[in-house]
């Protein structure tokens, strides 16, 4: 590989939270707080920022102040920013701890064995953050002050971004083949922030440095909860990375799926759900009739479960208490509904009891997986801005599935999805390679499909795009009548076909009545 291509090798900046797919970040806690400042109201009296702000900072303090509680809550510069944002945080200090820089291997946390010798090709650098979580005294559960993965979240989300190929996988036996990530040429530098709680400073001062060590990808699976822009690290820290050219991928959150419960739904972010997958792990149950059912399936391909008893007790169906499976049903196969309760915590309540198996009864034909996405276009196509390269991911993304109908929504019964529900729909990476602005050197012309939204008229002008060169933008203008919509919500397309060719580009089109 070329010195040159080796420039734009990609590097997926995962920030770590310890807490299971998501969490919800304390911003303004009564002793830790996040103070903007206008870097060139700096006076000529002090050499750096860092300076300055500490001087505001001691000037908080009680004058003459000598007992032990006083100075147990003391202001303290916390973290100086200087890339997400330009300010500061300070803290009414406890046991402060503080862990220092990523990348190079040139400081590592302190009091673990983790050090710079611990890093490769594939892992270039690693740090925590947690002295914001400490003075706020939010009982972080950190495992120590080191980067190491004590949770499990940041694992299997980084995996998935940025796992090199292994060969001869398999989940326990089913979907044997060679396992990658998205990205498996990409490097990973580790940004571990807050332990298992969420403090903003922490959060901030985490996104600062990925900025500053000049990473090309930040992929966060973390939020904020509801909370306004002006006070959402994700958010501020995320438009100052796209200002630089750093593509943010984001998570959407657990709250869905319900109106207005999306999280990181900034424009300058992307925002990545959860999806589902067309396959399953199946097994076969055979009963003492001879009755055969094939099903989906958690036991290893290779397991044998004989002459076990199938037991139907409606007490047991929510599958809530492994105390109460042990004492009642040892050594049988229960029968969970999840009428009655999540599936993913049934599944743990009977792996945590002493039952021999359990059948799970549900409406729904397939399991969710939640996925980090990175990006696609960083590598082959540097020269791409972050929007350029949301704007291919979203607009070539598939709304059809492999049975050539429109995605259907795990949670309704598998009705059709709406754009509510999957957004722009599922991201194709190929596809999105080759996509919507004109990057290439043909001329190309460009005619609009419209599906209106029921009770709505649209309006496209232009209703055909030519491009004459290569990164040409067009205006369009789309205007959109609801005077006669009698309901709460609609739904339709904007579809770019190019003339003579094979490339489409889509847009949903989501028209909500505020009542």
């Amino acid at each position: 590989m070329s010195s040159t291509n080796m420039q734009h090798l990609a590097m997926v900046i995962l920030a770590l939270i310890f807490i299971a797919f998501h969490t919800e970040t304390i911003l303004a806690d009564r002793s830790t707080y996040i103070v903007h400042m206008d870097k060139s109201a700096m006076p000529k009296a002090f050499a750096t920022h860092h300076g300055w702000y500490l001087v505001a900072v001691n000037s908080l303090k009680a004058a003459g102040a000598t007992n032990s509680d006083t100075l147990k809550s003391t202001p303290r510069l916390l973290y100086t920013y200087d890339s997400a944002i330009h300010g500061f945080s300070a803290v009414l200090l406890r046991n402060c701890r503080t862990c220092r820089r990523p990348l190079g291997g040139k400081e590592f946390a302190r009091r673990d064995d983790f050090n710079s010798m611990m890093c490769n090709r594939k892992l270039i650098g690693a740090c925590s953050y947690i002295s914001g979580a400490f003075a706020a005294n939010l009982h972080a559960e950190t495992h120590g002050d080191s980067p190491r993965d004590g949770f499990g979240h940041g694992t299997p989300t980084s995996t998935i971004a940025a796992g090199n190929f292994v060969k001869g996988v398999s989940f326990f036996g089913y979907a044997e083949g060679t396992a990658r990530g998205v990205a498996p040429c990409s490097r990973v530098a580790m940004y571990k922030v807050s332990g298992t709680v969420g403090a903003g400073s922490d959060l901030l001062v985490g996104l600062d440095q990925a900025i500053a060590d000049g990473v090309d990808v930040i992929s966060i699976s973390m939020g904020v909860g509801p909370t306004p822009l002006y006070e959402d690290p994700v958010t501020i820290a995320g438009f100052v990375a796209m200002e630089k050219g750093v593509f943010v991928s984001t998570v959407a959150g657990n709250d869905g799926p319900y109106p207005m419960r999306v999280e990181n739904g900034a424009p300058w972010l992307l925002t990545v759900g959860a999806s589902i997958i067309d396959r399953q792990n199946s097994a076969i149950l055979t009963l003492g009739n001879g009755m055969a059912a094939t099903g989906w399936s958690e036991f290893p391909v290779n397991a044998l479960l004989e002459d076990a008893p199938v037991v139907y007790n409606a007490t047991l169906l929510a599958c809530d208490s492994s105390k109460l499976f042990s004492a009642a049903s040892t050594g049988k196969i229960v029968i969970c509904s999840e009428e009655f309760g999540y599936l993913a915590s049934q599944i743990q309540e009977v792996t945590n009891s002493d039952v021999a198996g359990a059948i799970f009864i549900s409406n729904n034909s397939r399991c969710m997986e939640v996925k980090d996405l990175p990006c696609p276009g960083c590598t082959l196509h540097p020269e791409w801005s972050p929007a350029a390269i949301k704007s291919a991911m979203m607009t070539t993304a598939r709304h059809i599935g492999n049975d050539n109908s429109p995605l259907r929504d795990n949670d309704k019964n598998l009705t059709y999805a709406t754009p509510l529900d999957v957004g722009s729909g599922q991201i194709d990476p190929n596809k999105a390679l080759d996509p919507v602005t004109n990057v290439g050197n043909m001329l190309l012309t460009y005619k609009a499909i419209l599906k209106v939204p029921k009770g709505a008229s649209v309006t496209v002008t232009p209703d055909k795009l030519s491009f004459s060169q290569k990164y040409q933008k067009v205006g369009v203008n789309l205007s959109i009548d609801i005077k006669w919509m009698n309901r709460l919500e609609s739904y339709g397309s904007l579809v770019w076909k190019e003339v003579g060719g094979n490339h489409t580009v889509r847009s949903p089109i989501v028209v909500y009545r505020m009542v």
